[in-house]
């Protein structure tokens, strides 16, 4: 076993939060990254880089050579990202305020709360899902209507903002508008 993949950080997630379905995350997933263009570009570029030198570890294992330099972080707790791969079943769909409040709270009932994904083992609303476990990708299909951004009283609200929104690629700084790049998808 590489250092890389033997010397990176151990998991703050208690162990119990994932018994009887293996050890708490604790290696990069190249699937999900975020950060300034700046640190993307420079990481990004540095993966290039030593693409063709790493051959057999590819993008996943250079992703944690990064971790074990200490160039990257993880989101252990799954704030931002849910990586489903080995999870399927402790994630839900669930309609509620976030944050989760301890005060009751009748004004709105909870069937025209927003649905997000409530993630068991952390007890976190993650931000985005990553569907990174091939048997279950049916999972991306079923839920897709489900999520809050996707409910037709959002479909004018998601309209106008696309209407003149644009999307800048880090690589040339060039600049395209969101319905000449992916103006069939259906949002």
């Amino acid at each position: 076993m590489q250092p890389a993949c033997r010397e990176v950080p151990q998991s703050p997630v208690p162990e119990i939060a994932y018994e009887g379905v293996g050890k708490a995350p604790r290696w990069a997933n190249s699937g999900t990254v975020i950060g300034t263009v700046k640190s993307m570009k420079e990481v990004y570029g540095d993966l290039v880089a030593q693409m063709p030198e790493t051959t057999s570890v590819g993008d996943q294992g250079i992703f944690n050579e990064f971790l074990h330099q200490g160039r990257i972080t993880l989101d252990y707790w799954s704030r931002l990202f849910w990586a489903n791969a080995h999870n399927v079943n402790s994630g839900t769909v669930v309609n509620t305020r976030y944050p989760v409040s301890a005060f009751k709270d009748d004004t709105v009932p909870y069937h025209l709360l927003p649905p997000m994904l409530y993630f068991s083992r952390t007890g976190e609303y993650p931000v985005a899902i990553h569907f990174n476990d091939r048997p279950h990708k049916s999972l991306l299909e079923k839920w897709w209507g489900n999520l809050w951004w996707t409910k037709p009283g959002f479909k004018l609200v998601w309209e106008k903002r696309l209407e003149t929104g644009t999307m800048q690629f880090a690589h040339n700084g060039s600049t395209v508008r969101w319905g000449d790049l992916c103006g069939d998808m259906p949002i």
